[in-house]
């Protein structure tokens, strides 16, 4: 059994997700950046304190490393964050095992670009986020 991370985002609004209604008040950006900003913080900073380090002491000198690239991790969580489909209301999520770590986030390749053509490296034009 491992360790979940799911980071629930308030949306600063009258409503507690970012759909948009008639009756909602849409986020607005500088706030929206800030809850944003403040998840993938808190979640960084809890998958680097599960990040173990190896220490290796020799008789020249201490050598130490994680078990995951930090920097690489943090790109990670970045990218489940700000390639996440929020429209269906669900929030990335983080799973750390003894051996591993696990980065799920809601997002996919637009409909009209099919598995085949990303990975021929089609370029696909519409901005998504």
């Amino acid at each position: 059994m491992g360790i979940l991370i799911k980071q629930p985002i308030f949306w600063p609004t009258k409503t507690t997700h970012p759909l948009k209604s008639p009756n909602m008040q849409e986020p607005t950006e500088p706030i929206l950046s800030k809850v944003m900003n403040t998840a993938t913080k808190q979640v960084i900073d809890k998958i680097t304190v599960e990040n173990r380090t190896n220490t290796k002491i020799t008789a020249k000198e201490r050598e130490q490393s994680n078990f995951w690239n930090p920097i690489a991790l943090r790109e990670a969580i970045i990218n489940a964050f700000v390639h996440n489909n929020y429209t269906n209301e669900i929030t990335p999520k983080f799973e750390i095992f003894a051996g591993r770590i696990e980065i799920t986030s809601a997002g996919g390749l637009p409909e009209s670009l099919c598995k085949r053509e990303f990975f021929e490296g089609s370029q696909y034009q519409e901005i998504r986020n």
